[in-house]
């Protein structure tokens, strides 16, 4: 990968609607706030950092947290990077790479608090991270829908979480106003059918078909998809999976012989291969 920027601008009809951030090539996380009132099925547009325009349509919208899933249409010819996450402590320094204008200044400071399980009214339960700005900024809204990251001299870069509106981030930070949180990131991926391991796994077999149907993809004919309930992945896609399952076994064995460092591994991109082997042994349900 040439670059490392995978934050978005989201757009539609010409008119800046707010950031997001790619977790794969087909996904886009960004919040409620950035859709201008948009629903699932509804076209955006979807801006690389790059400056490459990709064609996108809203997936889901999770209003008890104030997030929304973009489906993506990926180009072969573009380079989407994806990033790195990891889980977030108390005092970590953050960054925020995408800001809402060439003018406006980018946001860091340190993490204050890390607040698990909270839920606004009778919603999902999410972890928030509620952060301190080194820098006061009269409106964060505009920063809203992109990504807070760990910024060290020592490691790349990794994504901590999603930044909240304001209004989200009250109804989760129990009323507070005018403070700066996100959601972070392993509860906002937990938030998505898309990206629950049956989705994905899906996408292994048959491409991303879980595009909305009015996006110019293509798509296997509906009696080639598997079932809700059905066999076991072919034989092709055993494999697969027994050597996704080897390698983590042998990535556990280094780390725990202190051979490798697993921080240098996405925790997220171990815990999508762990839930798409256990889904596909039927040994979990998607998320």
């Amino acid at each position: 990968m040439g670059h490392t920027e995978y934050w978005v601008a989201i757009s539609h009809e010409g008119t800046l609607l707010g950031g997001g951030l790619l977790v794969t090539r087909s996904c886009a996380l960004t919040s409620t706030a950035c859709l201008g009132g948009r629903r699932p099925g509804d076209p955006v547009d979807v801006h690389t950092a790059q400056g490459d325009l990709l064609p996108g349509r809203v997936d889901e919208v999770a209003d008890d947290v104030g997030l929304a899933l973009i489906c993506v249409l990926p180009d072969p010819h573009v380079d989407c990077a994806t990033p790195r996450a990891d889980q977030v402590v108390k005092g970590d320094s953050w960054h925020a790479p995408f800001r809402p204008a060439v003018t406006a200044a980018y946001l860091d400071g340190t993490v204050d608090e890390v607040a698990h399980d909270r839920r606004n009214g009778d919603g999902r339960a999410v972890s928030v991270l509620e952060l301190a700005s080194s820098r006061p900024v009269a409106e964060y809204d505009g920063y809203a829908g992109g990504p807070v990251e760990r910024r060290t001299d020592v490691a790349e870069p990794a994504l901590l979480g999603v930044v909240l509106d304001s209004e989200a981030a009250a109804l989760l930070r129990d009323g507070t106003e005018g403070e700066l949180a996100a959601c972070a990131i392993d509860s906002a991926f937990g938030l998505f059918r898309a990206l629950s391991a049956r989705a994905l796994l899906g996408a292994l077999r048959e491409g991303p078909w879980y595009l909305p149907d009015a996006a110019p993809a293509p798509r296997r004919p509906a009696e080639r998809r598997r079932p809700e309930t059905g066999p076991l992945p072919d034989e092709g896609l055993a494999r697969s999976l027994a050597a996704t399952r080897h390698v983590l076994s042998e990535f556990k064995d280094m780390a725990d012989e202190g051979l490798v460092d697993p921080l240098y591994v996405s925790p997220m991109q171990v815990r999508l291969m762990e839930w798409v082997v256990r889904t596909a042994q039927g040994e979990e349900e998607a998320l």
